[in-house]
């Protein structure tokens, strides 16, 4: 297991526990914690399936946090935290079923510079949608919304393509 996967896994644990503890709500932050750990643990056993459930027990734990009215960053980073994690364990777990990989760290390289692009571009725009607010009109909303599924629509003719 790659020490950045180790790191992932911490942070996403971390990062809402810290909230919940800021808080004053240590229950939540200790199920944080003992997500993260478990998440932790099950991967240097070579398990896969803690890594799913680690990974919808904090995102439903952030998501609990913002609806009872802690600050939606914390939400914005303990999803995007526990996302990253998510992600690096499934490469992790797939690189280890392959067995030999020629060149193992150029592969992780490339994996978290097009990882970190991506978080990075979503905690703007999460941030974003925190910070700017735009009131629009329903036939607005219906017009983005058509714009929207014909974009998503067209991206998919082009990747089957």
């Amino acid at each position: 297991m790659s020490r950045l996967v180790a790191i992932a896994i911490v942070a996403a644990g971390l990062i809402p526990a810290v909230a919940y503890a800021g808080a004053g709500r240590l229950t939540e932050a200790l199920l944080c914690a003992i997500a993260g750990a478990a998440w932790l643990g099950g991967l240097r056993r070579g398990l896969g399936w803690p890594g799913t459930v680690g990974f919808l027990l904090l995102v439903g734990l952030a998501g609990f946090a913002v609806l009872s009215s802690l600050a939606p960053a914390w939400g914005l980073a303990s999803v995007a935290a526990a996302l990253v994690a998510w992600d690096l364990t499934g490469f992790a777990l797939r690189l280890q079923a392959i067995g030999r990989v020629v060149d193992e760290e150029r592969l992780w390289r490339a994996h978290a510079r097009r990882l970190a692009a991506v978080v990075g571009a979503g905690l703007a725009l999460g941030a974003a949608a925190l910070l700017v607010r735009i009131e629009l009109g329903f036939i607005w909303v219906l017009l983005l919304g058509l714009a929207g599924v014909v974009a998503l629509s067209r991206v998919v003719a082009t990747l089957k393509n």
